[in-house]
């Protein structure tokens, strides 16, 4: 299963529909649709915000299996609030630092062009999967 059924999986398992994810990641209904269907990509900033909507890690929604190991797994997006435990934060102190650092890294990253955040996301997971791979 790729990607764009995964998406489509998880619709019918949360008993959700196209426009309800939409809405939540922020896209139009259509855009939705098209990444379904078509087997378009979404951009970075709004594979963070489906892997929120259906309460699972990145690397769920891109392998189908969760990597405790994974760099993507500490949901860069939102260190801090991951629900699948990989990073712990004990105090406030560390959570607002961290919350300010993801903060940074998603302004930096919602500024690159479309082909370099896709290119980037691309690195991201070929790096992991060969520095990690071996664990």
């Amino acid at each position: 299963m790729n990607f764009n059924q995964r998406i489509a999986y998880l619709l019918k398992e949360k008993k959700c529909s196209q426009a309800d994810l939409a809405k939540s990641v922020g896209v139009k209904p259509n855009t939705v649709s098209d990444w379904i269907n078509k087997g378009t990509s979404p951009k970075v900033e709004h594979i963070y915000a489906i892997a929120q909507y259906f309460d699972v890690s990145i690397d769920y929604l891109f392998y189908g299996k969760e990597n405790s190991n994974s760099i993507l797994n500490s949901n860069i997006g939102a260190i801090g609030t991951n629900s699948s435990g990989t990073v712990n934060i004990h105090s406030d102190d560390q959570k607002s630092e961290f919350d300010e650092i993801s903060k940074e890294i998603t302004r930096i990253i919602k500024g690159l062009p479309l082909k370099e955040r896709s290119r980037l996301l691309t690195l991201i997971y070929e790096f992991e999967e060969r520095c990690c791979s071996n664990d």
